[in-house]
Parts: structure tokens; C-alpha cells; sequence
């Protein structure tokens, strides 16, 4: 069973934190398989270069997102403030 969609602004925008949120997880593990990935390309004599290309697309992504939820939260207090008045 799904949950309901919010009905305000503020929620939302609370649902965006939340998802990318999970994205954030989501990144950190795949950071972690390339991570693997590459000690095993240098213990296995493979090229690892484009692993570690790999690693840090995904480690700018992760800053990406982080500072779009960090951002959101920022307009989401405004949201908030300026509908109280």
C-alpha cells in the first residue's frame, strides 16, 4: 500500500528531502562497489582507471545531491515562514 500524497507545499518538499535522501544511500553504496571494484582492477594487474573515473562521477553526484537537499531545506524553512506571515 503506497502512502497518500501530501497535500501541502511543505509536504511536498519534505517528500523530495526524503527521496533524495535515499538517492544520497544509494550513491554511497555504488561508491563503495567501485571503491572494491578498483583494489581488486590493481590487485588483479586490470586497469583501474576508468574505475576511478567511475568513483569520482559518482563522488561528485552524491556532493550534488547533498547540497540540493541542503538547499531544499533552506527554501523549505522560507516556504514555511512566509506562509505563517
Amino acid at each position: 500500500m503506497s502512502e497518500p500524497e501530501p497535500q501541502t507545499i511543505l509536504g511536498h518538499l519534505t517528500s523530495v528531502g526524503e527521496e533524495l535522501t535515499q538517492v544520497i544511500g544509494h550513491l554511497n553504496k555504488a561508491e563503495r562497489h567501485l571503491w572494491h571494484a578498483n583494489n581488486l582492477a590493481v590487485i588483479e594487474g586490470r586497469p583501474s582507471v576508468h574505475v576511478e573515473f567511475l568513483h569520482c562521477e559518482v563522488q561528485a553526484l552524491t556532493q550534488i545531491v547533498g547540497e540540493t537537499v541542503f538547499e531544499l531545506v533552506r527554501k523549505s524553512a522560507e516556504v514555511e515562514a512566509k506562509s505563517k506571515g
